[in-house]
C-alpha cells in the first residue's frame, strides 16, 4: 500500500508542476512578446477556450484529488481492520498461553501434593497412601465374609467403604483433581475437542494406585460431597480413571461394582 501511495503522490506533484510551468511561461511570454495592452487582450481573448480548458481541468484535478483520497482513505481502512484482526488473533494466543501455563502449573503442583501425601496410622506416603487405604478396607470386607461381591451385599460395602476408608488423608488430592478438571470444562477459550484432549492429558497423569482408588470411591464415596459429583461426571464422559480389569482390583468380583456406577451417578 505504501508504494502504491507514494506513486501516486509523485504523479499529482509532478502533473502540477507541469501546469505550474506552462501557465507562467506562457504569461511571462504574453508580456514580453507583445506590445501594448490591446494587442495583449486581443491575444487574451483567443485563448479564453484556453482559460474554460484549465478551469475544467483544475475542477477534474480537484475531483480526481478527492477520489485518490476516497481510495487512500478505504485502504487505511482495511488496513486498520487488518491490524485489528491482528492483534486480536494475538491477543487470543496470549490469553491460550496464559491458560496452559495455569493448566500445566496446577499439574505441577497437584504432583508435588501426591509426592507429599503421608500417614503414620497407615506408615504410608506418596502413591502408596492408595493403596494403604484400600488394603485396610479390604480387611474389614473379609472379616465380614462379604470381600466376594454380590449385589444384595452393595450397601454393606458403601458402609464398611464409608467407615474405613478415611477420606481425610487425600481430600486435598480430590479438592486438586476435581479444581484441575473445572479449569479445562469451564474455560470459553477451548472447544469440545480442545476440552477432550485436555482431559485426556489429566488422565495420563494419574497413576495406577489412584486410579484403583478412584474406581471405588466414584462408586461407593459420600454422594453429597460436590467433589464426587464432578469426578463422576467426568467418569461418565471421559473415563477419568481409565479401564480397570477385573484382575486390577481388590477382587475379581468388584468389576460388577461398574453395574451400581451407573445407578449411583446418574
Amino acid at each position: 500500500m505504501s508504494k502504491e501511495k507514494t506513486d501516486n503522490d509523485r504523479w499529482i506533484i509532478w502533473v502540477a508542476l507541469g501546469v505550474t510551468v506552462i501557465i507562467t511561461g506562457l504569461w511571462f511570454l504574453t508580456r514580453y512578446l507583445l506590445e501594448g495592452d490591446e494587442d495583449r487582450g486581443t491575444f487574451g481573448d483567443m485563448f479564453g477556450s484556453i482559460n474554460a480548458l484549465f478551469s475544467g481541468l483544475a475542477m477534474a484535478g480537484i475531483i480526481l484529488t478527492i477520489l485518490l483520497q476516497r481510495k487512500e482513505l478505504k485502504l487505511q481502512r482495511e488496513e486498520l481492520r487488518d491490524t485489528r484482526g491482528e492483534f486480536e488473533k494475538q491477543n487470543e494466543t496470549l490469553r491460550l498461553q496464559r491458560f496452559e501455563n495455569t493448566f500445566f502449573s496446577m499439574i505441577s503442583i497437584h504432583l508435588e501434593m501426591v509426592q507429599s501425601l503421608s500417614s503414620r496410622e497407615y506408615n504410608s506416603q506418596g502413591r502408596e497412601i492408595f493403596n494403604a487405604l484400600l488394603r485396610s478396607w479390604s480387611i474389614h470386607l473379609s472379616r465380614e465374609a462379604i470381600l466376594n461381591y454380590k449385589e444384595e451385599d452393595f450397601l454393606k460395602y458403601q458402609g464398611t467403604y464409608r467407615k474405613n476408608v478415611k477420606l481425610e488423608f487425600v481430600s486435598h488430592y480430590l479438592q486438586s483433581l476435581t479444581s484441575i478438571y473445572n479449569v479445562v470444562s469451564t474455560s470459553d477459550l477451548l472447544n469440545e475437542p480442545q476440552k477432550n484432549s485436555y482431559h485426556m492429558l489429566i488422565k495420563s497423569y494419574i497413576s495406577f494406585p489412584e486410579r484403583k482408588f478412584l474406581y471405588y470411591f466414584l462408586i461407593l464415596g459420600i454422594t453429597r460431597d460436590s467433589t464426587i459429583e464432578t469426578l463422576r461426571y467426568l467418569e461418565r464422559n471421559f473415563m477419568f480413571i481409565g479401564t480397570l480389569s477385573k484382575d486390577d482390583l481388590i477382587d475379581p468380583s468388584h468389576i460388577k461394582l461398574l453395574d451400581q456406577f451407573q445407578i449411583t451417578s446418574s
